[in-house]
């Protein structure tokens, strides 16, 4: 479901990302981020545009540095509302992944406890704070994954579930639909270290039935000042 909704938000305008708020009855809240992969791999980092989800903050994202887009996914939290002490769950493609997985990995000003990326390269990270969970998808015939150069170490904290999908181009292997099927085939999976990764998100309220919810959301368009 995650990835299926991830999917719809990728299939709006360029800089699209979408915070969704769930409340339950006893008063909790917990919130949902998808962020979607890069619009624009054409743009040469010595001549920006608006697009911020571009080939010039894939570098930035690599190299460990701060970038428009990581930016505005903090500051699209911030007017959404979320609280530093409300649990938030990043879901992201591509590029998202690698911004969910930096934005947990450095810190925020937020209470950031799950992230699940799709075709996202995060080896170059040092590692996600103890008790956090991350489950990455990764196709082996989607090149992306492997531009960081290494797997993702093993850890407590990260899960890395790779499946076989290849779609009708090498491209294509990257795409979100995909991920959809991988996804399928990982809630179906019997390996524990899945199923905890799972239990986990269920248990913290991120995925599973929404009787006695309230789901709301939220969209943003993060742009850059050229």
């Amino acid at each position: 479901g995650l990835v299926r909704h991830l999917e719809q938000v990728d299939d709006q305008a360029d800089g699209v990302v979408e915070v969704q708020t769930i409340r339950t009855t006893d008063g909790s809240v917990r919130h949902v981020v998808y962020l979607p992969g890069t619009d624009d791999l054409t743009t040469t980092p010595w001549s920006q545009d608006a697009d911020v989800r571009d080939l010039g903050t894939n570098l930035l994202l690599v190299s460990g540095q701060a970038n428009a887009y990581q930016q505005g996914i903090l500051d699209a939290m911030q007017q959404a509302g979320v609280r530093p002490d409300e649990p938030v769950a990043l879901v992201g493609h591509s590029q998202g992944g690698m911004e969910a997985a930096a934005i947990l990995a450095q810190g925020s000003p937020y209470a950031v406890t799950h992230v699940v990326t799709a075709g996202s390269p995060t080896a170059h990270l040092d590692g996600f704070p103890p008790g956090s969970h991350v489950l990455s998808l990764e196709n082996r015939g989607d090149v992306v994954p492997l531009l960081d150069g290494e797997d993702n170490p093993d850890s407590a904290e990260q899960v890395t579930v790779r499946f076989d999908d290849h779609g009708p181009t090498v491209t294509g292997n990257h795409d979100l639909a995909q991920y959809g099927h991988g996804a399928l085939a990982v809630q179906a999976s019997a390996d524990p270290s899945v199923v905890e990764q799972l239990a986990s998100l269920e248990t913290a309220g991120f995925v599973g039935s929404a009787d006695g919810q309230e789901v709301t959301s939220q969209v943003f368009q993060v742009t850059r000042v050229p």
